[in-house]
Protein backbone atom coordinates (compact mmCIF):
# COMPACT_ATOMS: atom_id res chain seq x y z
CA UNK A 1 0.00 0.00 0.00
CA UNK A 2 1.33 3.56 -0.80
CA UNK A 3 0.84 6.65 1.79
CA UNK A 4 -0.81 9.59 0.58
CA UNK A 5 0.13 12.03 3.84
CA UNK A 6 -3.64 11.98 5.14
CA UNK A 7 -4.64 11.29 8.50
CA UNK A 8 -4.13 8.20 10.17
CA UNK A 9 -7.29 6.16 10.04
CA UNK A 10 -7.92 4.80 14.06
CA UNK A 11 -8.17 1.88 14.18
CA UNK A 12 -7.99 1.06 17.78
CA UNK A 13 -9.26 3.47 20.93
CA UNK A 14 -9.52 3.57 24.73
CA UNK A 15 -13.21 2.06 25.75
CA UNK A 16 -13.96 5.65 27.38
CA UNK A 17 -13.13 7.48 23.89
CA UNK A 18 -14.99 4.72 22.00
CA UNK A 19 -18.04 4.95 24.28
CA UNK A 20 -18.12 8.97 23.79
CA UNK A 21 -17.26 8.48 19.75
CA UNK A 22 -19.82 5.93 19.36
CA UNK A 23 -23.04 8.41 20.00
CA UNK A 24 -21.93 9.85 17.13
CA UNK A 25 -21.42 7.13 14.71
CA UNK A 26 -25.02 6.64 12.94
CA UNK A 27 -24.85 9.18 9.79
CA UNK A 28 -24.20 7.59 6.46
CA UNK A 29 -23.96 9.39 3.08
CA UNK A 30 -23.67 7.46 -0.43
CA UNK A 31 -22.42 8.74 -3.52
CA UNK A 32 -24.05 6.47 -5.95
CA UNK A 33 -25.50 6.39 -9.26
CA UNK A 34 -27.39 4.04 -11.85
CA UNK A 35 -27.99 4.71 -15.88
CA UNK A 36 -28.63 2.36 -18.23
CA UNK A 37 -24.86 1.77 -19.17
CA UNK A 38 -23.64 1.50 -15.73
CA UNK A 39 -27.03 -0.36 -14.72
CA UNK A 40 -28.81 -0.53 -11.40
CA UNK A 41 -26.35 -2.91 -9.28
CA UNK A 42 -24.31 0.04 -7.54
CA UNK A 43 -27.59 1.48 -6.53
CA UNK A 44 -28.89 -2.00 -5.35
CA UNK A 45 -26.05 -2.95 -3.06
CA UNK A 46 -25.75 0.55 -1.62
CA UNK A 47 -29.58 0.61 -0.55
CA UNK A 48 -28.61 -3.15 0.94
CA UNK A 49 -25.78 -1.67 3.22
CA UNK A 50 -28.24 1.23 3.93
CA UNK A 51 -30.78 -0.86 5.27
CA UNK A 52 -28.20 -2.86 7.54
CA UNK A 53 -27.39 0.48 8.82
CA UNK A 54 -30.80 1.62 9.57
CA UNK A 55 -31.90 -1.67 11.14
CA UNK A 56 -29.04 -1.04 13.18
CA UNK A 57 -30.17 2.66 14.16
CA UNK A 58 -28.08 4.66 12.07
CA UNK A 59 -29.41 7.49 9.52
CA UNK A 60 -28.73 7.32 5.98
CA UNK A 61 -28.86 9.58 3.12
CA UNK A 62 -28.40 9.62 -1.05
CA UNK A 63 -26.93 11.76 -3.26
CA UNK A 64 -27.34 10.63 -6.87
CA UNK A 65 -28.42 11.91 -9.91
CA UNK A 66 -32.05 12.70 -10.82
CA UNK A 67 -31.62 9.96 -13.73
CA UNK A 68 -31.10 7.42 -11.36
CA UNK A 69 -34.37 7.82 -9.21
CA UNK A 70 -36.29 7.62 -11.94
CA UNK A 71 -34.71 4.66 -13.13
CA UNK A 72 -34.90 3.08 -9.67
CA UNK A 73 -38.12 2.84 -8.40
CA UNK A 74 -37.10 1.35 -5.10
CA UNK A 75 -34.73 4.46 -4.20
CA UNK A 76 -37.52 7.31 -4.96
CA UNK A 77 -39.76 4.41 -2.25
CA UNK A 78 -36.52 4.45 0.73
CA UNK A 79 -37.23 6.78 3.65
CA UNK A 80 -33.50 7.93 3.08
CA UNK A 81 -33.41 11.73 2.34
CA UNK A 82 -31.88 12.14 -1.08
CA UNK A 83 -30.25 14.75 -2.72
CA UNK A 84 -30.17 15.16 -6.47
CA UNK A 85 -26.96 16.53 -7.67
CA UNK A 86 -27.77 17.55 -11.38
CA UNK A 87 -28.03 21.10 -10.69
CA UNK A 88 -24.50 21.11 -9.11
CA UNK A 89 -22.38 19.98 -12.23
CA UNK A 90 -18.86 20.19 -10.76
CA UNK A 91 -19.77 21.44 -7.37
CA UNK A 92 -21.43 18.20 -6.02
CA UNK A 93 -18.63 18.21 -3.34
CA UNK A 94 -20.07 21.49 -2.21
CA UNK A 95 -23.72 20.56 -2.74
CA UNK A 96 -22.78 17.63 -0.61
CA UNK A 97 -21.02 19.55 2.29
CA UNK A 98 -23.82 22.36 2.41
CA UNK A 99 -26.68 20.34 2.18
CA UNK A 100 -25.33 18.41 5.39
CA UNK A 101 -22.70 21.15 6.98
CA UNK A 102 -22.72 18.57 10.31
CA UNK A 103 -20.47 16.39 8.30
CA UNK A 104 -21.13 12.25 8.58
CA UNK A 105 -19.74 9.62 10.40
CA UNK A 106 -18.92 7.71 6.83
CA UNK A 107 -19.08 8.39 3.39
CA UNK A 108 -19.72 5.39 1.31
CA UNK A 109 -18.33 6.05 -2.57
CA UNK A 110 -19.97 3.62 -5.05
CA UNK A 111 -19.06 5.22 -8.35
CA UNK A 112 -16.50 4.10 -11.22
CA UNK A 113 -16.14 7.77 -12.19
CA UNK A 114 -15.20 8.66 -8.57
CA UNK A 115 -11.24 8.46 -7.28
CA UNK A 116 -8.71 9.80 -5.19
CA UNK A 117 -9.45 13.54 -5.84
CA UNK A 118 -13.21 13.30 -5.25
CA UNK A 119 -12.24 11.28 -1.64
CA UNK A 120 -9.73 13.45 -0.55
CA UNK A 121 -11.95 16.79 -1.14
CA UNK A 122 -14.68 15.09 1.13
CA UNK A 123 -12.01 14.26 4.06
CA UNK A 124 -12.46 17.88 6.11
CA UNK A 125 -16.69 16.58 6.01
CA UNK A 126 -16.76 12.94 6.62
CA UNK A 127 -15.21 10.82 9.65
CA UNK A 128 -14.23 8.21 7.45
CA UNK A 129 -14.59 6.93 4.11
CA UNK A 130 -15.85 3.31 2.36
CA UNK A 131 -15.36 3.09 -1.40
CA UNK A 132 -17.24 -0.07 -3.01
CA UNK A 133 -15.14 -0.96 -6.16
CA UNK A 134 -14.64 -3.80 -8.63
CA UNK A 135 -12.58 -2.64 -11.15
CA UNK A 136 -9.25 -1.84 -8.95
CA UNK A 137 -7.70 0.76 -11.63
CA UNK A 138 -7.68 3.84 -9.89
CA UNK A 139 -6.24 5.29 -6.81
CA UNK A 140 -8.61 6.00 -3.65
CA UNK A 141 -8.04 7.94 -0.50
CA UNK A 142 -10.24 5.95 2.15
CA UNK A 143 -10.27 4.19 5.17
CA UNK A 144 -11.93 0.90 4.09
CA UNK A 145 -12.21 -0.41 0.25
CA UNK A 146 -15.16 -3.12 -0.48
CA UNK A 147 -14.65 -5.31 -3.95
CA UNK A 148 -17.51 -8.38 -2.89
CA UNK A 149 -15.01 -10.07 -6.49
CA UNK A 150 -15.14 -13.76 -5.56
CA UNK A 151 -11.00 -14.55 -5.84
CA UNK A 152 -10.09 -10.67 -5.02
CA UNK A 153 -6.66 -10.30 -3.76
CA UNK A 154 -5.14 -7.81 -1.73
CA UNK A 155 -2.04 -7.45 -3.85
CA UNK A 156 -4.54 -6.10 -7.06
CA UNK A 157 -4.81 -2.80 -4.57
CA UNK A 158 -1.72 -2.59 -2.47
CA UNK A 159 -0.83 0.10 -5.08
CA UNK A 160 -4.17 1.94 -5.18
CA UNK A 161 -5.10 2.61 -1.48
CA UNK A 162 -3.84 4.13 1.69
CA UNK A 163 -1.66 2.33 4.32
CA UNK A 164 -4.14 2.67 6.76
CA UNK A 165 -7.28 0.97 4.24
CA UNK A 166 -8.34 -1.94 5.78
CA UNK A 167 -9.27 -4.14 2.61
CA UNK A 168 -12.65 -5.65 2.24
CA UNK A 169 -12.44 -8.41 -0.38
CA UNK A 170 -14.14 -11.30 -1.73
CA UNK A 171 -18.23 -12.72 -1.47
CA UNK A 172 -17.74 -13.15 1.95
CA UNK A 173 -19.07 -9.17 1.98
CA UNK A 174 -21.39 -9.40 -0.97
CA UNK A 175 -24.37 -6.83 -0.27
CA UNK A 176 -27.23 -8.21 0.01
CA UNK A 177 -30.56 -7.23 1.27
CA UNK A 178 -32.02 -9.49 3.85
CA UNK A 179 -34.61 -11.35 1.66
CA UNK A 180 -31.89 -13.42 0.80
CA UNK A 181 -30.64 -14.29 3.68
CA UNK A 182 -34.19 -15.02 5.01
CA UNK A 183 -35.06 -17.04 2.47
CA UNK A 184 -31.71 -18.84 1.85
CA UNK A 185 -32.41 -22.25 4.23
CA UNK A 186 -36.00 -23.03 2.60
CA UNK A 187 -34.20 -22.86 -1.13
CA UNK A 188 -31.31 -24.53 -0.21
CA UNK A 189 -33.43 -27.54 1.31
CA UNK A 190 -35.91 -27.72 -1.95
CA UNK A 191 -33.43 -28.02 -4.37
CA UNK A 192 -31.91 -30.55 -2.94
CA UNK A 193 -35.01 -32.68 -3.74
CA UNK A 194 -34.96 -30.77 -7.21
CA UNK A 195 -34.37 -33.47 -10.33
CA UNK A 196 -35.02 -31.43 -13.20
CA UNK A 197 -35.52 -27.98 -14.93
CA UNK A 198 -38.92 -26.98 -14.46
CA UNK A 199 -39.06 -23.02 -13.99
CA UNK A 200 -36.56 -20.51 -15.56
CA UNK A 201 -35.90 -16.90 -14.43
CA UNK A 202 -33.94 -14.65 -17.14
CA UNK A 203 -32.93 -11.33 -15.66
CA UNK A 204 -30.34 -9.39 -17.52
CA UNK A 205 -30.09 -6.31 -14.63
CA UNK A 206 -32.17 -3.24 -14.47
CA UNK A 207 -31.52 -2.14 -18.16
CA UNK A 208 -30.30 -4.86 -20.78
CA UNK A 209 -29.32 -2.01 -23.16
CA UNK A 210 -27.76 -4.87 -25.24
CA UNK A 211 -31.36 -6.50 -25.19
CA UNK A 212 -30.33 -9.74 -24.55
CA UNK A 213 -33.46 -10.53 -22.79
CA UNK A 214 -35.17 -11.18 -26.19
CA UNK A 215 -32.24 -13.66 -27.28
CA UNK A 216 -32.25 -15.30 -24.18
CA UNK A 217 -36.46 -15.95 -24.80
CA UNK A 218 -35.62 -17.68 -27.97
CA UNK A 219 -32.80 -20.00 -26.73
CA UNK A 220 -35.09 -20.89 -24.14
CA UNK A 221 -37.95 -21.51 -26.83
CA UNK A 222 -35.65 -23.67 -29.01
CA UNK A 223 -35.05 -25.91 -25.88
CA UNK A 224 -38.29 -26.24 -24.46
CA UNK A 225 -41.45 -23.52 -26.02
CA UNK A 226 -43.26 -24.77 -23.28
CA UNK A 227 -41.53 -24.29 -20.29
CA UNK A 228 -42.37 -22.15 -16.73
CA UNK A 229 -40.50 -18.76 -17.41
CA UNK A 230 -40.52 -15.59 -15.11
CA UNK A 231 -38.88 -12.45 -17.13
CA UNK A 232 -37.69 -9.42 -14.39
CA UNK A 233 -36.91 -6.51 -16.71
CA UNK A 234 -36.35 -2.91 -15.42
CA UNK A 235 -37.49 0.54 -16.28
CA UNK A 236 -35.49 1.27 -19.01
CA UNK A 237 -35.76 -2.48 -20.14
CA UNK A 238 -36.16 -3.29 -24.32
CA UNK A 239 -39.76 -4.43 -25.62
CA UNK A 240 -40.12 -8.29 -24.93
CA UNK A 241 -40.82 -9.89 -28.78
CA UNK A 242 -41.30 -13.67 -27.53
CA UNK A 243 -44.02 -15.89 -28.39
CA UNK A 244 -46.45 -16.24 -25.37
CA UNK A 245 -49.23 -18.05 -27.19
CA UNK A 246 -48.86 -21.24 -24.43
CA UNK A 247 -48.80 -18.55 -21.88
CA UNK A 248 -45.72 -19.86 -19.83
CA UNK A 249 -44.07 -16.70 -19.59
CA UNK A 250 -44.16 -14.23 -16.62
CA UNK A 251 -43.33 -10.93 -17.47
CA UNK A 252 -42.29 -8.97 -14.25
CA UNK A 253 -41.34 -5.24 -13.57
CA UNK A 254 -39.82 -3.35 -10.91
CA UNK A 255 -39.88 -6.66 -8.85
CA UNK A 256 -38.88 -6.06 -4.70
CA UNK A 257 -38.96 -9.87 -3.68
CA UNK A 258 -36.40 -11.89 -5.84
CA UNK A 259 -35.34 -14.06 -3.22
CA UNK A 260 -39.07 -15.60 -4.07
CA UNK A 261 -38.63 -15.72 -7.51
CA UNK A 262 -35.23 -17.47 -7.01
CA UNK A 263 -36.16 -19.66 -4.66
CA UNK A 264 -38.84 -20.92 -6.98
CA UNK A 265 -36.70 -21.35 -10.06
CA UNK A 266 -34.67 -24.40 -11.10
CA UNK A 267 -31.88 -21.97 -13.25
CA UNK A 268 -31.41 -18.28 -13.92
CA UNK A 269 -30.02 -17.26 -17.06
CA UNK A 270 -28.49 -13.65 -16.35
CA UNK A 271 -25.49 -11.43 -16.36
CA UNK A 272 -22.89 -11.60 -13.59
CA UNK A 273 -23.82 -8.27 -12.27
CA UNK A 274 -24.57 -7.82 -8.46
CA UNK A 275 -27.40 -10.59 -8.80
CA UNK A 276 -24.72 -13.40 -8.96
CA UNK A 277 -24.38 -13.31 -5.21
CA UNK A 278 -28.40 -13.03 -4.88
CA UNK A 279 -27.85 -16.30 -7.29
CA UNK A 280 -25.53 -17.87 -5.19
CA UNK A 281 -27.29 -17.58 -1.84
CA UNK A 282 -30.01 -19.11 -2.73
CA UNK A 283 -27.92 -21.73 -4.44
CA UNK A 284 -29.62 -21.45 -8.02
CA UNK A 285 -27.49 -22.72 -10.89
CA UNK A 286 -27.30 -19.92 -13.02
CA UNK A 287 -25.83 -19.73 -17.50
CA UNK A 288 -23.98 -16.15 -17.23
CA UNK A 289 -24.37 -13.90 -20.20
CA UNK A 290 -21.53 -11.57 -20.14
CA UNK A 291 -22.88 -7.76 -20.97
CA UNK A 292 -20.21 -5.31 -20.05
CA UNK A 293 -15.91 -6.07 -19.58
CA UNK A 294 -16.27 -5.11 -15.39
CA UNK A 295 -17.82 -8.50 -15.68
CA UNK A 296 -15.51 -10.78 -17.06
CA UNK A 297 -13.79 -11.34 -13.66
CA UNK A 298 -16.72 -12.57 -11.78
CA UNK A 299 -18.15 -14.26 -14.51
CA UNK A 300 -14.94 -16.53 -14.65
CA UNK A 301 -14.58 -16.57 -11.09
CA UNK A 302 -17.96 -18.23 -10.60
CA UNK A 303 -17.37 -20.62 -13.12
CA UNK A 304 -14.19 -21.89 -11.79
CA UNK A 305 -16.01 -22.20 -8.40
CA UNK A 306 -18.28 -24.55 -10.20
CA UNK A 307 -21.54 -22.06 -9.33
CA UNK A 308 -22.17 -20.86 -12.90
CA UNK A 309 -21.59 -21.89 -16.58
CA UNK A 310 -20.56 -19.12 -18.96
CA UNK A 311 -22.45 -18.85 -22.50
CA UNK A 312 -20.29 -16.04 -23.44
CA UNK A 313 -20.07 -12.28 -24.50
CA UNK A 314 -23.64 -11.04 -25.33
CA UNK A 315 -23.00 -10.22 -28.88
CA UNK A 316 -20.87 -13.59 -29.75
CA UNK A 317 -24.07 -15.77 -28.34
CA UNK A 318 -26.63 -17.20 -30.09
CA UNK A 319 -30.16 -18.22 -29.34
CA UNK A 320 -28.78 -21.84 -30.53
CA UNK A 321 -26.06 -21.54 -27.81
CA UNK A 322 -28.15 -20.38 -24.91
CA UNK A 323 -30.44 -23.69 -26.37
CA UNK A 324 -27.58 -26.28 -26.36
CA UNK A 325 -25.99 -24.59 -22.58
CA UNK A 326 -29.42 -25.68 -21.27
CA UNK A 327 -29.53 -28.83 -23.06
CA UNK A 328 -26.06 -29.89 -21.32
CA UNK A 329 -27.36 -28.81 -18.15
CA UNK A 330 -30.19 -31.80 -18.24
CA UNK A 331 -27.26 -34.30 -18.66
CA UNK A 332 -26.68 -35.26 -14.89
CA UNK A 333 -28.61 -34.38 -12.14
CA UNK A 334 -25.85 -34.78 -9.42
CA UNK A 335 -23.62 -32.07 -11.67
CA UNK A 336 -26.28 -30.25 -11.84
CA UNK A 337 -27.23 -30.39 -7.82
CA UNK A 338 -23.53 -29.78 -7.35
CA UNK A 339 -23.28 -26.44 -8.91
CA UNK A 340 -25.87 -25.43 -6.77
CA UNK A 341 -24.41 -26.79 -3.74
CA UNK A 342 -20.79 -24.88 -5.36
CA UNK A 343 -23.18 -21.87 -5.95
CA UNK A 344 -24.52 -21.67 -1.93
CA UNK A 345 -20.35 -21.98 -1.13
CA UNK A 346 -19.81 -18.59 -2.27
CA UNK A 347 -21.61 -16.23 -0.43
CA UNK A 348 -23.87 -16.72 2.75
CA UNK A 349 -25.74 -13.25 2.88
CA UNK A 350 -24.45 -11.86 5.53
CA UNK A 351 -21.89 -9.69 3.96
CA UNK A 352 -23.82 -6.60 5.21
CA UNK A 353 -22.92 -7.56 9.12
CA UNK A 354 -19.15 -8.60 7.94
CA UNK A 355 -18.85 -5.12 7.10
CA UNK A 356 -20.50 -3.30 9.78
CA UNK A 357 -18.65 -5.29 12.31
CA UNK A 358 -15.63 -4.42 10.51
CA UNK A 359 -15.93 -0.53 10.62
CA UNK A 360 -16.16 -0.59 14.11
CA UNK A 361 -13.52 0.43 15.65
CA UNK A 362 -11.96 -1.92 18.16
CA UNK A 363 -11.96 -1.27 21.58
CA UNK A 364 -9.00 -1.97 24.40
CA UNK A 365 -9.48 -3.92 26.86
CA UNK A 366 -8.48 -3.55 30.30
CA UNK A 367 -4.84 -5.38 29.39
CA UNK A 368 -4.10 -3.21 26.64
CA UNK A 369 -5.31 -5.42 24.16
CA UNK A 370 -7.71 -4.99 21.08
CA UNK A 371 -10.83 -6.40 21.53
CA UNK A 372 -13.33 -6.78 18.46
CA UNK A 373 -16.27 -8.81 16.68
CA UNK A 374 -17.08 -11.44 14.38
CA UNK A 375 -20.21 -13.10 12.97
CA UNK A 376 -19.56 -16.91 13.86
CA UNK A 377 -19.91 -19.36 11.31
CA UNK A 378 -20.72 -23.45 11.26
CA UNK A 379 -16.81 -23.62 11.22
CA UNK A 380 -16.76 -22.42 15.26
CA UNK A 381 -18.81 -24.78 16.29
CA UNK A 382 -16.38 -26.75 18.01
CA UNK A 383 -14.90 -24.23 19.40
CA UNK A 384 -18.21 -22.66 20.77
CA UNK A 385 -19.22 -26.39 22.05
CA UNK A 386 -16.09 -26.18 24.33
CA UNK A 387 -17.19 -23.20 26.22
CA UNK A 388 -21.14 -24.33 26.41
CA UNK A 389 -20.36 -27.53 27.56
CA UNK A 390 -17.48 -25.56 30.05
CA UNK A 391 -19.83 -26.38 33.71
CA UNK A 392 -17.97 -23.19 34.85
CA UNK A 393 -19.40 -21.35 32.36
CA UNK A 394 -23.00 -22.64 32.15
CA UNK A 395 -23.38 -22.74 35.92
CA UNK A 396 -25.76 -19.24 35.71
CA UNK A 397 -27.25 -20.06 32.66
CA UNK A 398 -31.07 -20.79 32.25
CA UNK A 399 -30.08 -24.19 31.05
CA UNK A 400 -27.00 -25.01 33.52
CA UNK A 401 -26.69 -28.65 32.14
CA UNK A 402 -24.33 -29.00 29.26
CA UNK A 403 -26.14 -30.10 25.77
CA UNK A 404 -24.85 -33.30 23.87
CA UNK A 405 -22.57 -32.37 20.68
CA UNK A 406 -25.38 -33.52 18.31
CA UNK A 407 -27.81 -30.99 20.52
CA UNK A 408 -25.21 -28.40 20.02
CA UNK A 409 -24.75 -28.88 16.40
CA UNK A 410 -28.59 -28.70 16.11
CA UNK A 411 -28.55 -25.24 17.93
CA UNK A 412 -25.86 -23.98 15.79
CA UNK A 413 -27.43 -24.33 12.58
CA UNK A 414 -31.08 -23.53 13.59
CA UNK A 415 -29.46 -20.09 15.39
CA UNK A 416 -27.15 -19.25 12.29
CA UNK A 417 -30.17 -19.49 9.53
CA UNK A 418 -32.52 -17.47 12.18
CA UNK A 419 -32.68 -13.46 10.99
CA UNK A 420 -33.86 -12.16 14.43
CA UNK A 421 -30.70 -14.19 15.89
CA UNK A 422 -27.29 -13.09 15.62
CA UNK A 423 -24.04 -14.48 17.13
CA UNK A 424 -20.88 -13.30 17.47
CA UNK A 425 -17.45 -14.22 18.84
CA UNK A 426 -15.37 -11.61 20.62
CA UNK A 427 -11.64 -11.59 19.95
CA UNK A 428 -8.57 -10.43 21.75
CA UNK A 429 -5.55 -9.91 20.33
CA UNK A 430 -7.06 -11.57 17.11
CA UNK A 431 -8.02 -15.15 18.88
CA UNK A 432 -11.80 -15.91 19.83
CA UNK A 433 -12.34 -16.09 23.53
CA UNK A 434 -15.96 -15.78 23.92
CA UNK A 435 -19.28 -15.09 22.26
CA UNK A 436 -22.03 -12.22 22.33
CA UNK A 437 -25.25 -13.29 21.01
CA UNK A 438 -28.29 -10.77 20.39
CA UNK A 439 -31.88 -12.35 19.81
CA UNK A 440 -34.39 -9.65 18.56
CA UNK A 441 -37.62 -9.59 20.74
CA UNK A 442 -41.31 -9.03 19.72
CA UNK A 443 -41.40 -5.19 21.02
CA UNK A 444 -40.46 -2.96 18.12
CA UNK A 445 -36.32 -2.41 18.11
CA UNK A 446 -35.54 -4.27 21.50
CA UNK A 447 -32.88 -6.96 21.45
CA UNK A 448 -31.62 -9.56 24.40
CA UNK A 449 -28.69 -9.39 25.06
CA UNK A 450 -25.96 -12.13 26.31
CA UNK A 451 -22.12 -13.38 26.67
CA UNK A 452 -19.90 -15.32 27.52
CA UNK A 453 -16.37 -15.41 28.19
CA UNK A 454 -13.78 -18.22 28.16
CA UNK A 455 -12.73 -18.67 31.73
CA UNK A 456 -9.01 -18.44 31.20
CA UNK A 457 -9.72 -14.90 30.05
CA UNK A 458 -11.96 -13.50 32.47
CA UNK A 459 -10.77 -10.64 34.27
CA UNK A 460 -9.12 -8.83 31.93
CA UNK A 461 -11.96 -6.26 30.37
CA UNK A 462 -12.94 -8.34 27.81
CA UNK A 463 -16.72 -8.44 28.92
CA UNK A 464 -16.76 -4.26 29.42
CA UNK A 465 -15.52 -4.07 25.73
CA UNK A 466 -17.76 -6.52 24.17
CA UNK A 467 -20.78 -4.96 25.56
CA UNK A 468 -19.68 -0.96 24.39
CA UNK A 469 -18.91 -2.77 21.10
CA UNK A 470 -22.36 -4.46 21.38
CA UNK A 471 -24.26 -1.36 22.61
CA UNK A 472 -22.62 0.56 19.41
CA UNK A 473 -23.39 -1.90 16.84
CA UNK A 474 -27.68 -1.25 17.89
CA UNK A 475 -27.50 2.37 18.99
CA UNK A 476 -30.60 3.42 18.77
CA UNK A 477 -32.09 -0.06 20.66
CA UNK A 478 -33.14 -1.14 23.71
CA UNK A 479 -31.07 -3.62 24.66
CA UNK A 480 -31.92 -6.32 27.48
CA UNK A 481 -29.64 -8.33 29.79
CA UNK A 482 -31.27 -11.15 31.95
CA UNK A 483 -28.66 -12.22 34.50
CA UNK A 484 -28.83 -15.04 37.54
CA UNK A 485 -30.00 -13.58 40.91
CA UNK A 486 -26.27 -14.99 42.03
CA UNK A 487 -24.38 -14.24 39.53
CA UNK A 488 -22.66 -10.79 40.79
CA UNK A 489 -19.56 -10.77 38.64
CA UNK A 490 -22.27 -9.88 35.90
CA UNK A 491 -24.26 -8.07 37.55
CA UNK A 492 -21.10 -5.45 38.36
CA UNK A 493 -20.31 -6.21 34.25
CA UNK A 494 -23.85 -4.83 33.48
CA UNK A 495 -24.15 -2.14 35.57
CA UNK A 496 -20.83 -0.82 35.17
CA UNK A 497 -22.00 -0.87 31.08
CA UNK A 498 -24.54 1.94 32.00
CA UNK A 499 -27.53 -1.19 32.31
CA UNK A 500 -30.28 -0.08 34.90
CA UNK A 501 -32.20 -2.57 36.95
CA UNK A 502 -35.32 -3.19 35.96
CA UNK A 503 -36.44 -6.37 38.65
CA UNK A 504 -34.16 -9.04 40.31
CA UNK A 505 -33.19 -10.79 37.04
CA UNK A 506 -33.28 -8.25 34.23
CA UNK A 507 -31.26 -4.93 33.41
CA UNK A 508 -32.11 -2.76 30.33
CA UNK A 509 -29.84 -0.38 28.26
CA UNK A 510 -31.81 2.25 26.91
CA UNK A 511 -30.76 3.61 23.44
CA UNK A 512 -27.69 5.74 22.63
Amino acid sequence: MVSFGKKPQVSTISLGGFLKRAKIISFAVFRVDASPQLGGGHVIRCLSLAAAFTRAGWNCAIACSAQTVEMMSNLAESAHEILILDDFGSNEQDAITHHWPQGCSILVVDHYQKDISFETGMRIWADRILVLDDLANRLHDCDFLLDQTLGRNKSDYMSLVPDHCTLLLGSHYALLRSQFFNMRKHALSSRSERTSINRILVSMGASDPQNVTNKVLQGIALWNPNISIDVVIGPGGPPLQADNKAGNIRILKNVDDMATLMAKADLAIGAAGTSSWERCCLGLPSLLIITADNQKMVAHQLEQAGAAIIVGFHDMVSAIDISNAIQNLTVSVSDFQHMSQCAASVCDGLGHHHVLLSILPQVIAADGKAVSLKLAMLADTDLMYRWQSNPNLRKHSRQPLSPTYDEHVSWVEASLSNPRRMILLIMHAGISVGILRFDKLNEANKYEISILIDDKYQGLGIASAALSLGRALHPSSQIIAEVHIENKASRTLFLNAGYVPIDETHYLSEPM
